[in-house]
């Protein structure tokens, strides 16, 4: 069975072939370009003869590359938003209706199946299976990164995929393999892990993906995909590896740490791919005004360099204001920046970032800064996730369920 891709973006292409694989089509053969212009596409209907066209809504010349398959009577079907999507439309075409209807039948039993009760204090609690709705969640790419050193990415990126874990919804973090390695000691996997830690952008750089390749480290609730630190830090990482990294990481949420890299050339092409990006700042008007001085010797700061990228190259990036406190005066800071911040969190005392640091939780998981993060974070978490999933359930933050459900 011969495909042909037209997908908006090589990660699209990349991610399209992967779930082809994966429905075990008989004698399954996808071409290896993405056919994104017309004079690609009509040379894949003259040679290749595919019996099923995949053409992505989101190219700009769509409609032309509609129109071509028309002309030549070809078989295809459209990606309308999300990938995934299209799958469904794939195995419709190809008449695989045994699959389908063996699927529906599972989830129309589940559906059906009583809901388990559990009975505490005389009250009656439910619990729903979702699981099945999972699969309409559209795959996001946030990448989280800093101004400058210290000032908070890790600890934004880490609570934040912590945060969208609790809703059930399938997180990964990832640490950029280029930066310097924090989360692997952090979270003590080599005492916690019941089997080897597998550094996957290690695998990738040596031997490209590998189908062996499982799950990074899982943990409250987040696969965590982070720098293996008893080996020494590999020299690069490109952009087309962190296509490969990101497409071997099947989760519909990734947060992908970048410290203060966002300079270099192999992480500016991965960000035009980001659907949210974030970038952490602490409210110090003087230290923020003196990285961006411009200097009458030419002399140009690293700060400058982020901020002038960002501004005119990433419009869409949304400014995360870290250890925030009733000092700040944010009229001054606000004109500072010419930018409003979308999320003020909160100052932390430096002995409670410690006691999670040597007890090796998140701060999300430590006292009562669960709700610290609910309440900073629920705007950002809009962003991020489909609306139905942004209240966390009440229910299960008192009392006997609090200790139940809390992950230790």
């Amino acid at each position: 069975m011969k495909f042909v891709l037209s997908a908006r973006s090589e990660m699209a292409f990349m991610l399209l072939n992967k779930l082809l694989k994966n429905e075990n089509i008989p004698d399954l053969d996808v071409r290896e370009q993405n056919a994104q212009s017309c004079t690609q596409l009509e040379d894949a209907i003259e040679f290749y003869k595919a019996d099923l066209y995949i053409v992505d809504k989101q190219l700009d010349n769509y409609s032309s590359l509609k129109d071509l398959l028309d002309e030549h009577d070809c078989n295809y079907v459209c990606i309308e938003d999300d990938v995934k999507t299209v799958i469904v439309k794939v195995r419709e075409k190809l008449g695989l209706e045994e699959k389908i209807k063996h699927e529906q039948e599972e989830i129309v039993y589940e559906e059906k199946r009583p809901k388990e009760k559990i009975v505490i204090e005389e009250k009656i609690i439910e619990k729903e299976v979702i699981r099945t709705k999972f699969q309409a969640i559209p795959s996001k790419v946030i990448v989280v990164g800093s101004l400058w050193r210290g000032a908070g990415s890790t600890l934004i990126a880490t609570n934040l995929a912590r945060m969208i874990g609790e809703r059930g919804i399938d997180t990964a973090y990832v640490e950029h393999p280029l930066i310097k390695p924090y989360m692997f000691d952090y979270l003590q996997i080599i005492a916690d892990s019941e089997s080897e830690y597998i550094d996957i952008s290690r695998e990738i750089q040596r031997e490209g993906l590998s189908r062996s390749i499982k799950s990074g480290y899982e943990r409250n609730k987040v696969k965590w995909h982070v720098i293996d630190s008893r080996k020494p830090q590999l020299d690069s990482f490109t952009y087309e590896n962190m296509l490969v990294l990101s497409h071997s990481i099947t989760s519909n949420v990734q947060i992908v740490d970048i410290s203060d890299r966002w300079l270099d050339p192999e992480i500016q092409k991965y960000l035009y791919l980001a659907d949210v990006v974030l970038l952490c700042l602490e409210p110090d008007p003087i230290k923020y005004d003196w990285s961006l001085y411009d200097y009458e010797n030419g002399y140009v700061t690293k700060e400058r360099k982020i901020m002038s990228f960002l501004n005119n190259q990433i419009n869409q990036f949304e400014i995360i204001n870290t250890k925030y406190n009733k000092g700040t005066d944010f009229k001054i800071w606000n004109e500072a920046t010419q930018k409003k911040a979308s999320v003020k969190l909160p100052y932390i005392p430096y002995e409670d970032v410690q006691k999670a640091l040597y007890s090796s939780k998140l701060l999300y998981d430590l006292n009562d800064y669960d709700e610290v993060f609910e309440n900073a974070f629920l705007r950002l978490m809009s962003m991020a996730i489909p609306k139905d999933y942004v209240e966390l359930d009440k229910s299960r933050d008192k009392g006997f369920f609090q200790k139940v459900f809390r992950t230790k």
